[in-house]
């Protein structure tokens, strides 16, 4: 009896320790980029009698300090969520104005302008920031079109428009006294021959001018002056819409006080010395292309300083213009002088810092922490990764090394031709290599100009990929690309016309190549639109809508596989197939739940998925078999499971990527799913059954 006991001891304990898990947690944390990323705006306020120096970054607010900017832990009040600067990235494309006008300081308060074009203030240096409710007799927030967000701009005094209204903030400390500026003399009204006009700047009167200047666009650009509080004067008219209109006071004794207004357009400056009666041309460039304009008056010290879209700086001392910073790729998105520092914001830069008015620059990226990842290869214990400020490579325990130094959106490893890299300004980069650049061609667009309009960077390679003998580029304005030389030369992929209409309104999702077969993935733009996988085995030449996938909260995602066998994951489903026809269902625990990533590495398969919110990673090491290990994903620094772009198992460590960043986590071992233990539970009370007819045994005949 006491021998049963024992066995009976020795099966609970058998099956407690297969039913109980050790700890199947993986902790994802932030892979540490390199010092640099991207910066869109910088600005100066006064917290507690402290100066601060503040910019809008890709990750939020920024403060100087230490030779570098590092992050401001800053919340949203009431609803304690972290400001998004995103659509400051894009403003200038999308928009055509600076991005000082949705984030500016102004005595103690930094305001800023939410995607959503809702004003928020901050009196605390960006830590806490409470939504402004815009006062009754304001428009509607339904009016508001998003492509024309309410702008903020900071002069004597706080200034807020809209595309038909101006208003200022009479009092800093009472947020409620805001009043309307009178426009009725403005031409505001839609004519239905015309563009709707639009306010696009307002320079206000200060201490040492005494008249405000107004920009109305329509189908030219109408400018208006108005002396004290008199009425707006039409003073002259544009052919095009500026970007900019700035100014400064001089202060010269010899020639007494006056105004210099400054316009600046997409690829050219303008000058007016006679209250914006005429514009002369103050450009001598044909070449660059113009992203911000900025005066400086310091003491007698007056010049101004123009930033690029291409990197540069150019600075006009009164008698000419000089190059006096170039960095490729890198936007210059604003200028701001604190006082006593210079500095220059960029995308993908960071931050430029001058001690000298603007003659010389240096960088001042320590612990700035504001670099987008776009695309990453693992090999082994070395990742490579292209973000907005170049491409970098590192082994483990290593420092970053910079391979690339232009914006990079797309990575192909090649054996043949090292590595490929595709740029945020479309062409394909062999990075070390004296034939740098590869120009990609024209190709037919398939996103519609509304859209192609709000989109960042739609020339952007966002993909490249390999064929069996063939390499495939895509972006969104250009289409897909073929090389048939590893990249030397590319042209684009032929799509019959028709096939061309029926994507006009998509984006390119994938493009691959199976044997002798092209496949094609299509996302509609509309929501509820299937998303259509298209096939062709004639090179392009001909094409066959294989199936279609159904709109859901989950993306489509495709993988290629083991013998050329492609995998499709949506929704809870994840299917198989040989030849593009017949699907095969592969079930396993991610059943119920929606599929956000996948990794296959020949027959090794990594699943992740969101089952009402327990986020999980499911790991076969053969796809086809039902042995599985699963672990709870544990996020340390923030993402959503629907926000990730790529997924990577390499080894026992997981790669994610998502718009926070690049994140990486250690498998636990000796994890598995009840499904790899039901043989060793069935052997252990296959082991108890014996025993227990053993002792039955020798009970009865011992």
């Amino acid at each position: 009896m006491r021998a049963l006991l024992l066995a009976l001891g020795t099966l609970a304990l058998s099956i407690n320790s297969l039913g109980c898990e050790t700890d199947n947690t993986i902790k994802m944390e932030r892979v540490r980029t390199p010092n640099g990323g991207s910066l869109f705006a910088a600005t100066s306020v006064e917290v507690g009698g402290t100066p601060l120096t503040l910019a809008a970054g890709e990750f939020g607010v920024y403060q100087f300090q230490d030779e570098g900017f590092t992050r401001v832990d800053s919340q949203l009040l009431p609803s304690f969520r972290v400001p998004n600067m995103d659509h400051l990235r894009d403003t200038s494309h999308t928009l055509s104005m600076p991005r000082s006008m949705l984030f500016t300081g102004i005595d103690s308060q930094l305001w800023f302008v939410d995607s959503t074009s809702r004003p928020w203030m901050s009196q605390d240096g960006g830590r806490t920031f409470n939504f402004i409710e815009i006062p009754s007799f304001l428009p509607e927030q339904s009016l508001i079109r998003p492509i024309e967000p309410y702008r903020l701009v900071a002069g004597e005094k706080l200034h807020l428009l809209h595309p038909k209204y101006i208003w200022t903030l009479e009092d800093p400390t009472d947020i409620a006294s805001w009043r309307a500026i009178d426009l009725n003399a403005v031409l505001l009204d839609e004519n239905a021959n015309e563009l709707p006009p639009a306010i696009r700047s307002f320079l206000p009167a200060n201490s040492l001018r005494d008249f405000d200047i107004l920009t109305v666009l329509s189908n030219q650009l109408l400018i208006y002056r108005r002396e004290a509080d008199q009425e707006w004067v039409l003073t002259s008219t544009f052919p095009v819409g500026e970007r900019q209109v700035v100014g400064f006071e001089q202060r010269n004794s010899s020639e007494g006080s006056g105004t210099t207004l400054f316009l600046a357009t997409d690829d050219s400056v303008f000058r007016s010395d006679d209250h914006a009666e005429t514009w002369l041309r103050f450009w001598p460039f044909e070449d660059k292309e113009i992203e911000v304009i900025y005066p400086v008056l310091e003491g007698q010290r007056q010049f101004v300083l123009v930033g690029t879209k291409n990197g540069e700086i150019l600075r006009h001392n009164g008698a000419e213009w000089t190059e006096v910073w170039a960095q490729d790729g890198f936007a210059i998105t604003g200028f701001h002088f604190d006082g006593e520092n210079l500095w220059a914001t960029a995308l993908g830069g960071g931050a430029l810092r001058s001690k000298d008015l603007g003659e010389s620059w240096q960088s001042a990226n320590q612990g700035l922490r504001a670099m987008r990842t776009h695309a990453f290869i693992v090999e082994g214990d070395e990742i490579t990764v292209a973000t907005n400020s170049g491409v970098f490579r590192k082994t483990i325990d290593a420092e970053w090394e910079r391979v690339h130094a232009t914006p990079a959106t797309s990575l192909l490893k090649v054996p043949e031709k090292g590595l490929l890299v595709g740029t945020s300004d479309g062409k394909i980069v062999v990075p070390k290599q004296e034939s740098i650049e590869i120009p990609i061609q024209k190709a037919p667009e398939f996103l519609p100009d509304e859209l192609r309009r709000l989109a960042p960077r739609p020339e952007a390679v966002v993909k490249l990929a390999r064929g069996n003998t063939r390499l495939y580029a895509w972006s969104r304005a250009n289409g897909a690309m073929v090389s048939n030389d590893l990249g030397a030369t590319w042209e684009p992929f032929v799509i019959p016309e028709a096939l061309t209409n029926t994507l006009k309104g998509s984006s390119l999702t994938h493009i691959f190549q199976i044997g002798d077969e092209v496949y094609l993935m299509e996302r509609s733009h509309h929501p509820g639109t299937p998303a259509q996988l298209w096939s062709s085995r004639q090179g392009g030449g001909t094409w066959v809508a294989l199936r279609s996938f159904p709109p859901t909260p989950s993306p489509v995602i495709l993988q290629m596989g083991l013998n050329q066998s492609l995998y499709a994951a949506y929704d809870d489903v994840l299917e198989v197939t040989e030849d593009g026809d017949s699907w095969t269902p592969i079930s396993g625990p991610w059943k119920n739940g929606l599929i956000f990533g996948l990794h296959i590495d020949n027959q090794r398969a990594a699943v992740l998925s969101d089952n009402h919110g327990a986020v999980s990673l499911h790991v076969r090491e053969n796809i086809r078999e039902s042995s599985t290990r699963t672990f709870t994903i544990s996020v340390d620094g923030g993402f959503t499971v629907s926000s990730v772009q790529d997924l990577v198992l390499s080894g026992s460590t997981l790669y994610i990527l998502t718009p926070r960043g690049l994140f990486k986590g250690e498998l636990p071992s000796g994890n598995t799913d009840y499904e790899e233990r039901y043989p060793t539970l069935l052997a252990v009370i296959g082991t108890f059954i014996a025993l227990w007819a053993s002792f039955a045994l020798l009970r009865k005949f011992g």
